[in-house]
């Protein structure tokens, strides 16, 4: 209060724009038919909440299911760039804190000897990210590790995810 009208004061207010950390655990299969990848990103979101969330999946693979708690529904674009399509998850309201997503993504591709080069998923619009991969063969089919980048690998009994068969992890 002031006692004479001398005085005034504003608010400013700017958007708030959401901070996301994503943790993942990621397992590449490769059955005598199919290549898979099964990803469970946990969406850890700050400051401000969000209503979708968009991540890149290999453009050669198509998307078997993606669910949540918190997941009304989910588009893939059309176009490829760089190998890459976008997958936007949408949620059924806007979602804060932490919040698991489940990814089911397929190619027809039988097994073969020679190389297989994972192509991981991408984040773009994450803060930080961090988890763990993990492959499996077909039976009769082993997997050893190639070049790597960015990754560590670690003993397959650490991993996070209970995965029979599971050969390599990171």
């Amino acid at each position: 209060r002031f006692p004479a009208a001398d005085y005034g004061y504003a608010i400013r207010a700017d958007q708030g724009l959401p901070e996301v950390g994503v943790t993942e655990v990621t397992v590449y299969e490769s059955t005598e038919t199919d290549r898979r990848i099964f990803a469970d990103p946990e969406l850890d979101i700050r400051e401000a909440p969000l209503r979708e969330w968009e991540l890149e999946i290999p453009a050669d693979h198509a998307v078997a299911a993606v669910t949540g708690a918190a997941v009304a529904d989910y588009a893939v674009a059309s176009e490829a760039v760089d190998g890459k399509k976008k997958l936007k998850v949408i949620f059924n309201g806007a979602v804060m804190d932490r919040q698991l997503i489940s990814v089911r993504l397929e190619k027809n591709e039988a097994a073969k000897a020679g190389e297989w080069k994972l192509q991981p998923l991408g984040f773009p619009g994450a803060k930080s990210r961090r988890g763990y991969i993990g492959a499996v063969a077909a039976a009769g089919y082993r997997l050893t590790a190639g070049a790597t980048t960015g990754l560590a690998e670690v003993p397959v009994t650490f991993f996070p995810k209970k995965t029979t068969g599971l050969q390599q992890a990171f």
